[in-house]
């Protein structure tokens, strides 16, 4: 996975976001696919639990936010006014310095930081509560929106989730 990292074998596949009342495309989930060169396709079920395992999903993380935002300015260029989703796991959120690194991608692109969508599971976000609670808000601190996927699956308290700065 490192070496997949060095050589620029991840691609970045994007979901649509639909508004369902007039069928337009709101927004975009960044969705990491990897095609080792010898292996074949490498599901992400298999190969994001490794890297976070592995201390690899950092690296990992910070490549899908930068090709993210490569690719959100070439979009913007032919027309693309929609937001962008982007997933993080529950090491990322509490990883030190996300929202400097964040901010430096954001910086160097150029893009409106109310237009990205972080997006971690319910369980992500309640991993460690406290500490992961301080890291949102630092995030929304920058303007970046914040997004629970999987939502009820979890167990989490809804006065916990209600404190949750999400906007989705």
């Amino acid at each position: 996975l490192k070496e997949a990292l060095k050589n620029d074998e991840p691609v970045l596949h994007y979901q649509p976001k639909l508004n369902l009342k007039d069928d337009t495309i709101v927004g975009l989930e960044a969705l990491i696919r990897w095609h080792h060169p010898k292996q074949g396709f490498v599901s992400p079920a298999d190969f994001v639990p490794l890297a976070e395992q592995t201390g690899v999903i950092k690296k990992l993380t910070l490549w899908v936010i930068e090709r993210a935002a490569k690719d959100l300015v070439w979009l913007r260029s032919i027309g693309y006014s929609g937001n962008m989703s982007i997933n993080i796991s529950a090491k990322d959120l509490l990883s030190e310095r996300l929202k400097d690194k964040i901010e430096i991608i954001l910086d160097k692109y150029q893009i409106d930081p109310s237009k990205i969508f972080i997006e971690l599971t319910e369980t992500a976000a309640m991993d460690e509560p406290e500490a992961g609670l301080i890291a949102l808000n630092q995030l929304t601190s920058l303007g970046l929106k914040i997004s629970i996927d999987d939502f009820g699956a979890g167990y989490s308290s809804l006065s916990y989730l209600k404190q949750l700065p999400a906007s989705e």
